[in-house]
């Protein structure tokens, strides 16, 4: 194999519908229906 092998990747613009805070976890819901999810404490 000759040559270099690339990978286009295409960002699309996912909205924010949620945010929950409590005390030991951030979660973001999002338009698409993925939850994202930090859990732990400081």
């Amino acid at each position: 194999m000759n040559g270099m092998h690339s990978v286009t990747q295409t960002l699309a613009t996912v909205r924010i519908i949620n945010v929950n805070v409590t005390d030991d976890t951030l979660s973001v819901d999002l338009e698409d229906g993925r939850t994202i999810a930090i859990f732990g404490s400081i």
